[in-house]
């Protein structure tokens, strides 16, 4: 759990039972009454932003967000292939958590695949400069 005092920008958490990440956050006191929190959150499955005012006793449940490295091999049908570069696993990926993403896959593309506890959410392209 994560009080309000504790907001960092990069922090995931669960607000209403939806997974979002701090986007920018600020502590407010106005005249009257107790200081609240105003926070830009970034929803990390749909990837829309909202702002939200929190009161400062509140507390929220931290989510992990862990990535792996993975490799494009090849589409299949309207699906995407891809391999574990750890243990070799293929796993099947839908157009719809690729979204505009589809257009720059190149097959043995090294790509990072975003997980929320154990839930694919999905994919980063590397930087090519």
């Amino acid at each position: 759990m994560i009080s309000t005092s504790d907001f960092k920008n990069g922090t995931n958490i669960l607000v209403d039972g939806e997974p979002y990440q701090i986007a920018w956050f600020q502590n407010h006191k106005p005249g009257k009454g107790g200081a609240v929190m105003r926070v830009k959150l970034r929803h990390l499955k749909k990837g829309g932003t909202i702002e939200r005012t929190f009161k400062s006793c509140e507390k929220f449940e931290t989510l992990t967000i862990t990535r792996q490295k993975k490799q494009f091999l090849y589409k299949e049908g309207n699906n995407f292939n891809f391999m574990d570069m750890n243990t070799y696993e293929q796993i099947t990926v839908y157009p719809k958590l690729l979204g505009k993403m589809v257009n720059f896959l190149k097959e043995n593309i090294e790509v990072e695949a975003i997980y929320l506890e154990n839930e694919l959410i999905g994919i980063d392209l590397p930087v090519i400069t």
